[in-house]
């Protein structure tokens, strides 16, 4: 450390830690190599950070302001054990791979990330949906405030279902035009009836206010509980639009 203490904003501090280890969700995690890291000026420094585990190696480095309009300036690379999703929300059973090659720029309060994610044999299951999915292969595209489905396939009730579409942030409002194709999936639904369907599904333009609780836009269709959004707003809400073609 370097500077006066009455100067905090012009003290020098860099550290290495040696030894950096955990566990998350039952992922064990440790460092690779030094974690070297410095504040100096109101900006926290990350030079140099690599993480190791159970299907995962990741990379990443940059810095954040600590003060003013906290700028960003952040890089990830590697691949991390898609285990790590139950973290964020206990509902959430998840496994599988997810590749992540990303820079996170702007300020904390409006963050932009340019990069590409890639999910390999992932599989998601979640409380309020009747079906898990697996087989989970595809990439997301992200560039700035949007978010675009390249490809995304996955697998559930024996059929397969593909996702489309892109969904976007401005001024603290999210707007989703997304799409999912069903094709031979076995329902259950009502309960006790048991049928195949082919089903498109297209969602409407959601708008969420960041006062109210955001709802996943894929949670309410009778089959798949599939691309239901809330658009959450003064105006008035527009409807999905979608076609059913059931096989029973």
């Amino acid at each position: 450390m370097q500077g006066a203490l009455r100067q905090p904003r012009d003290l020098h501090i860099t550290g290495n830690l040696s030894d950096l280890s955990t566990g998350i969700e039952g992922v064990k995690l440790r460092n690779d190599g030094p974690v070297r890291l410095a504040m100096s000026r109101g900006a926290l420094t990350i030079d140099q950070l690599h993480l190791i585990g159970d299907n995962t190696d990741l990379s990443a480095g940059g810095s954040v302001q600590l003060t003013g309009e906290r700028d960003l300036d952040f890089h990830v690379q590697g691949k991390a054990n898609l285990q790590l999703i139950q973290t964020f929300n206990r509902d959430f059973i998840s496994s599988g791979m997810v590749t992540v090659d990303a820079t996170v720029s702007g300020t904390t309060s409006k963050p932009t990330i340019q990069g590409r994610v890639q999910f390999t044999n992932g599989s998601l299951a979640y409380s309020d949906l009747p079906s898990a999915l697996n087989d989970i292969n595809g990439s997301l595209a992200f560039n700035q405030n949007r978010l675009e489905i390249e490809t995304l396939t996955a697998h559930t009730g024996g059929g397969l279902v593909t996702f489309s579409g892109q969904a976007s942030a401005y001024n603290h409002q999210l707007n989703f035009d997304l799409a999912v194709k069903g094709e031979g999936v076995r329902l259950r639904y009502p309960p006790g009836v048991s049928s195949t369907a082919n089903e498109d599904l297209h969602s409407w333009e959601v708008l969420l206010h960041p006062l109210f609780p955001a709802r996943s836009p894929l949670t309410n269709s009778p089959s798949l509980r599939a691309l239901t959004s809330e658009r959450i707003s003064s105006a008035a809400p527009r409807r999905p639009t979608f076609r059913r073609r059931i096989l029973c």
